[in-house]
């Protein structure tokens, strides 16, 4: 099965490709609003998540062209990831490799022995 999440009407849909065509399955169970949500589903009720996709399609009787949602040319249809990324925070340095080479990179030997022994971590984001 091919999946898509894509946004219509402002909200976002999460469908499966039939016959020239995307089957909202989000239209047969609103629980469904991103593809993380039916791979959990599918997790959580020890199945596939294609099992899971077929029983909602054929409750599903809402669906979007897929060479229009493809196209991109709809105001109101628009293709999104398949997985929307969290942020990622992490805290202090991740490797000890990295605290010399920076060390020896800025010429101060405790640039990073201060975060390694400092009360509280240095926190950055990992884009």
């Amino acid at each position: 099965m091919r999946y898509y999440q894509y946004q219509s009407n402002g909200s976002v849909r999460v469908g499966v490709e039939s016959d020239g065509s995307v089957i909202d399955l989000t239209a047969a169970d609103s629980a469904l609003g991103t593809m993380a949500d039916l791979f959990l589903a599918a997790r959580l009720a020890s199945t596939t998540a294609d099992a899971i996709a077929s029983e909602l399609a054929a409750r599903s009787d809402d669906s979007v062209d897929l060479a229009e949602l493809l196209s991109g040319d709809s105001a109101d249809l628009r293709l999104l990831p398949p997985i929307f990324a969290p942020e990622v925070w992490a805290f202090g340095v991740t490797y000890m490799d990295s605290m010399r080479e920076r060390q020896a990179e800025s010429g101060s030997p405790d640039v990073y022995a201060q975060v390694y022994d400092a009360d509280r971590p240095e926190s950055f984001f990992k884009a």
